[in-house]
C-alpha cells in the first residue's frame, strides 16, 4: 500500500473579510498494484463557521455566513477489478465463452456526504424595513432548533425539521439577535452516491469498445429539500419537497441509471 499524497491546507481570511471563514481540508490516496482494488481517495473539508449569531449576541450587524457555506465534506472515490475470469479467484476455469463474458469488468464508486446548508430565519416583524434596515429574530436560549432530524424518521405529512420555540420574532424597531445566516441552524445532510460498472471490450485489434452503466442514487434514498424558515408562516420548519439542482447539496430525485457506449478505433 503506497501514500501518494496527503495535503493538509487552511486558510484564514483578511480582518476585513469576515464572512468568510478559515477552513481546512486533507485528502489521501492509496493504490496498492497488486491489489484488485486499484486505487482508493478519500478526502475531507471543514469548515470554521462560527457566525457570531448566538443566544448572547445582540449585535443588530453581526457576521453571517455565505448561504452555501458547507461546515463539512466528505467523499470517498474507489476503482475495483471485479474477481471473475481468467486469472481471477472466480471462474477462472471456465469455457472460453464465459471466460470472455465475466472478465474484466470493474466496478468505480464514489460517495459523498456534506453537512446542510446554513438557514436564515425570516423572523422580522416589526418597522425597521420603513426606515430602510432589515430586522432578524431572536433565538431562544437553552431551546433546540432542531425537532426530527434523521431523515429515515421524517414524514413530511406529520414531521418538522426546526422547532418553532427556539426562536421569537422582533418587533418595533428591534434589530433582534439572529444573523442573516446561521452556522447553528442547518438543512439536512447532503448525501451522494454513485457507482458505475463498465469494461473495455476488443473487438479487433486496433477497435476497442467501452461499456458502463452508471447508477446515480443507487440506494434510491430520499433527499429532504430546506425546509420552510418564515417564522410567522404556519408551514414553519416543515419540508414539503426534496432537493433539486442548484441548492449546493447533493443529487435529486430517485434512482438513475444511465447506459454509456463508446467505439474507439
Amino acid at each position: 500500500m503506497q501514500v501518494l499524497c496527503i495535503q493538509k491546507l487552511r486558510t484564514r481570511s483578511s480582518s476585513h473579510e469576515k464572512s468568510i471563514p478559515p477552513f481546512s481540508a486533507i485528502a489521501v490516496r492509496y493504490i496498492r498494484p497488486r491489489s484488485r482494488a486499484r486505487s482508493s481517495l478519500a478526502s475531507s473539508t471543514s469548515t470554521g463557521v462560527a457566525s457570531g449569531a448566538s443566544t448572547n449576541v445582540t449585535l443588530p450587524f453581526n457576521g453571517s455566513l455565505l448561504p452555501c457555506a458547507l461546515a463539512l465534506t466528505m467523499s470517498v472515490s474507489w476503482v475495483y477489478d471485479l474477481p471473475f475470469g481468467k486469472g481471477k479467484p472466480i471462474l477462472n476455469s471456465s469455457s472460453r465463452a464465459v471466460n470472455a463474458a465475466v472478465s474484466g469488468w470493474k466496478i468505480n464508486g464514489m460517495l459523498k456526504y456534506n453537512s446542510g446548508v446554513p438557514l436564515s430565519i425570516a423572523a422580522g416583524a416589526g418597522n425597521l424595513g420603513s426606515v430602510g434596515y432589515s430586522q432578524q429574530g431572536n433565538a431562544v436560549s437553552g431551546v433546540s432548533p432542531y425537532l426530527t432530524t434523521n431523515p429515515r424518521d421524517f414524514d413530511p405529512a406529520t414531521s418538522k425539521y426546526l422547532n418553532s420555540a427556539a426562536f421569537t420574532t422582533s418587533t418595533g424597531f428591534n434589530f433582534g439577535n439572529l444573523a442573516p445566516t446561521l452556522s447553528w441552524v442547518r438543512g439536512f445532510w447532503g448525501k451522494s452516491e454513485m457507482l458505475t460498472l463498465g469494461r473495455d471490450f476488443k473487438v479487433k485489434e486496433r477497435t476497442t469498445l467501452e461499456f458502463s452503466v452508471d447508477a446515480m442514487n443507487p440506494f434510491n434514498f430520499v433527499r429532504w429539500a430546506n425546509p420552510n424558515t418564515g417564522l410567522v408562516n404556519a408551514a414553519f420548519g416543515k419540508v414539503t419537497a426534496v432537493q433539486t439542482p442548484g441548492t449546493g447539496q447533493a443529487q435529486p430525485g430517485g434512482r438513475t441509471l444511465q447506459v454509456n457506449a463508446a467505439l474507439k478505433f
